[in-house]
């Protein structure tokens, strides 16, 4: 069930239980053991109970612990860290072209169709960057070229 295998060949898990410590797959999964799903100001904790944030060690001893009756009760430092983690995990990397990327769409706007372009522009349309901009700059001089060429195409018949 698990990716990894400790040096005595037995899995690892990736995180721990904070109410059990019973093992889990994923930090913000529900437990096997007690049905616990980390919501709220458990889902930091969960984040610190896990490889994510502990060597493989501490988090055997954290287990062990939880497993004894002990709450889990990390510093204050580290649920601001695990609060930094789980904002950073939903945060969207702003898109934008480089060179490349911005000829092989033009390439693809002349030799396919501007619809192409558009449906990139689309789909970036929400996501920060500047990537849904240079789509629409890529594909509109494209788009009005073809359409000249049509016109200039249509005239001389």
């Amino acid at each position: 069930m698990y990716a990894r295998s400790g040096r005595s060949g037995r899995s690892l898990p990736q995180a721990v239980c904070i109410q059990c410590g019973g093992e889990k797959e994923l930090a913000l999964g529900r437990c096997a053991s007690c049905g616990l799903v980390p919501t709220g100001p458990q889902r930091a904790l969960s984040v610190i109970a896990s490889t994510r944030m502990l060597a493989e060690p501490d988090l055997q001893e954290v287990q062990r612990r939880i497993a004894a009756g002990e709450p889990f009760r990390p510093g204050r430092a580290r649920v601001e860290e695990a609060g930094r983690v789980l904002a950073g995990a939903a945060r969207v990397e702003p898109f934008n072209f480089d060179r490349n990327l911005a000829l092989l769409l033009v390439a693809g706007n002349v030799l396919l169709t501007p619809a192409l372009g558009f449906a990139v522009w689309f789909g970036l349309r929400h996501r920060p960057g500047l990537g849904a901009r240079q789509a629409l700059w890529l594909t509109i001089p494209v788009s009005l070229a073809l359409f000249g060429a049509r016109l200039a195409v249509g005239f001389w018949q």
